[in-house]
Parts: C-alpha cells; sequence; structure tokens
C-alpha cells in the first residue's frame, strides 16, 4: 500500500502529490524497485520523498540487482539533534521470515 506524501507551500496544501511504497515508523522512507542498476533519478526520487514527510533516513531498495547488497541504497535527509537511527538486518528463524529493524539511539 502507498503512502501519500503532501506538499504545503505557504496557506497552500496539495494532499496527494507524492505517494512512497512504505514508511517505517514515521522515519525511513523506503522505495522499492526492480531495475538492472540504480540512476541519478531514482535517488533524486527518494530525497524529494524524504524533503516533503520530513523523514530522516531513506532506503532505496531493488530487486534487480544482482546480489541484495547491490540493491541498498541509503540515503540521508538532515538527521535529528541528539539521535541517529541505525537499521539492521534481522532473521526471525522461527517464522523464517528477514525483516529490516530501525533501532533510535
Amino acid at each position: 500500500m502507498k503512502v501519500p506524501i503532501a506538499i504545503q507551500y505557504e496557506d497552500l496544501t496539495v494532499p496527494r502529490s507524492y505517494e512512497a511504497d512504505f514508511i517505517v515508523r514515521g522515519d525511513i522512507v523506503v522505495e522499492v524497485k526492480a531495475t538492472s542498476s540504480f540512476g541519478p533519478l531514482e535517488a533524486r526520487q527518494l530525497q524529494t520523498y524524504l524533503r516533503f514527510s520530513g523523514c530522516p533516513l531513506g532506503l532505496l531498495l531493488n530487486f534487480g540487482s544482482l546480489t541484495l547488497a547491490e540493491g541498498i541504497k541509503r540515503i540521508v535527509n538532515n538527521f535529528p539533534e541528539g539521535g541517529l537511527t541505525q537499521v539492521r538486518y534481522e532473521r526471525n528463524e522461527r517464522s523464517r521470515t528477514d525483516s529490516l529493524v530501525a533501532d533510535k539511539d
């Protein structure tokens, strides 16, 4: 399900200007792609989503790359003072699922 991102300029608000793939805990914008490689257009799109959503961190995940490590790009947007978000990979053996978990220091 896409998450709407609004644009506000002075008194004008456009409610569904952009749609991010996911926003995790109100802090991380996740965009999912399936292309052979990343280009500047995908990174710029995520930077725009970060700026208008106010989220400090964005992850661009590309399932079309050869390896998972090649398919992850992390983009930072004005980190908040006094806090740092750490993202780690976690494997749940019981349910056999993988996930990205965000921890705040």
